[in-house]
């Protein structure tokens, strides 16, 4: 899928998409259940994103790009659980942009951003 990109504002093709939802990293962690499909554990999740990268998976970067990328993956976030703030953290380390969809009528909710 071709997507318009405002921070660069050219075209990148978009390959894959990666979608996780929470991950075991914080004491705000658990808006799903511990036995959830949709709770991932911290280290499984780094070692998702080191083996794709191993394997030459390209990821967005957060930095501006040097020349038109091509056949990128893209992670997104959903729900807007509390362990958001980390993998915003951990992925910033690496240069590595991700997509944060926020359900609004749950931040200050216990669990959640606030």
């Amino acid at each position: 899928m071709k997507v318009k990109n405002s921070m660069i504002d050219k075209a990148v093709n978009i390959e894959k998409v990666l979608l996780f939802h929470d991950v075991d990293v914080n004491y705000r962690t658990g808006m799903q259940d511990q036995n959830s499909r949709y709770l991932m554990n911290w280290d499984k999740f780094k070692n998702i994103i080191k083996s794709a990268e191993k394997s030459k998976t390209i990821f967005e970067k957060i930095e501006p790009y040097s020349a038109l990328p091509q056949n990128l993956t893209r992670i997104t976030v959903d729900d807007g659980g509390g362990s958001s703030l980390e993998l915003a953290k951990y992925l910033k380390s690496l240069n590595i942009k991700a997509y944060f969809f926020i359900v609004s009528n749950f931040i200050g909710r216990d669990k959640f951003c606030d």
